[in-house]
């Protein structure tokens, strides 16, 4: 059995000379991937090592879209 990883990110950017903090919190929900886990022959670990690195990825895409905004 293969269970779905979720997990919170918070992240706090503060910068010098600046009274405030920015805070940014966001959620992603990565379930496994089990045709990836078949064609790569991967074991678990593996695959929960994907899983986690997509949610990151999907973390770091959001963050960065609310620090720089896209050119109108």
């Amino acid at each position: 059995m293969f269970v779905g990883v979720g997990l919170v990110f918070k992240a706090l950017l503060l910068i010098p000379g600046e009274p405030t903090t920015r805070t940014f919190e966001t959620s992603t929900w990565s379930p496994p991937n089990l045709k990836k886990l078949e064609a790569e022959n991967w074991g678990p670990a593996e695959l929960y090592e994907f899983m986690a690195q997509d949610a990151f990825s999907q973390f770091l895409k959001r963050y960065l879209a609310s620090i720089f905004k896209a050119p109108k």
